[in-house]
């Protein structure tokens, strides 16, 4: 990633993170369908509000976790290749909080 620029606008994560939920919903065979300016495939709002580079750019580095906390977590996951994203994905979400 020669070009890379430190996504600095919290507005522009909000952007990344809405569309992989649209990805969601509007299922694409390929990353590259979901920008493709072809009429029949078009789904303009992917275009319209990042470009494609940039979005892989971001999801490419994008992670969940503190890169200081690694040396700790990799004794807790075994060497995981999901280590960056083990908070999120190990949040205890159905669980009330104590208050």
């Amino acid at each position: 990633m020669l070009d890379w620029k430190p996504v600095t606008n919290k507005d522009e994560m909000y952007v990344v993170l809405a569309l992989f939920m649209l990805m969601g919903i509007i299922q694409k065979p390929t990353l590259r369908s979901y920008f493709s300016k072809n009429f029949i495939l078009a789904t303009p709002i992917f275009g319209s509000v990042i470009s494609m580079d940039r979005f892989e750019s971001i999801r490419n580095v994008m992670h969940f976790n503190n890169n200081n906390n690694i040396g700790t977590t990799r004794n807790y996951l075994n060497f995981s290749k999901s280590i960056q994203s083990c908070p999120i994905s190990t949040y205890p979400f159905g669980k009330k909080e104590n208050n």
